[in-house]
């Protein structure tokens, strides 16, 4: 049996930014880096450098509109987004649905324009919210502009 320090835990989940497939890549790392029970924060630390090249060697980092919704997920969104591009990868995002999309357009938006998603996966409804209009071949000739691959 294995057992973590509550320093190492909260400190995982930091580096992790409460990103659920982030503390999966830090926990996998710091498990095999440790040399011992408990695992402490040093491991945490230790395995960080692993745990993010996992991450950026991803050819594409997948990431899902219905989890934006605590801050800690944006901010390991636009982390995930950070190691990807750095590593001259791809990030992709997922609408989600038209609720979502309502609840959180304008940084959406944000992220589509300012180049932080390549790819942009979304059906016609989806993407009518996104652009706020009932007509399909202008929501898709919009999300043309800004996304690479749609």
């Amino acid at each position: 049996d294995v057992e973590y320090t509550a320093e190492a835990l909260d400190a995982l989940y930091a580096a992790a930014d409460g990103y659920p497939y982030f503390v999966q890549a830090y926990g996998k790392v710091t498990w095999d880096a440790a040399v011992g029970s408990p695992i402490r924060v040093e491991d945490v630390r230790a395995a960080a450098p692993e745990a993010e090249a996992t991450v950026a060697a991803a050819r594409v980092v997948y990431l899902e509109g219905y989890l934006w919704d605590p801050p800690a997920a944006k901010d390991a969104f636009r982390k995930a987004v950070t190691i990807a591009h750095d590593a001259g990868n791809a990030a992709a995002l997922t609408l989600s649905d038209a609720f979502c999309v309502g609840r959180y357009r304008e940084e959406f938006l944000g992220l589509i324009r300012d180049g932080s998603i390549d790819i942009l996966f979304a059906n016609i409804g989806e993407l009518q919210s996104l652009y706020e209009t009932d007509d399909a071949e202008a929501a898709i000739r919009a999300a043309m502009v800004h996304a690479g691959l749609i």
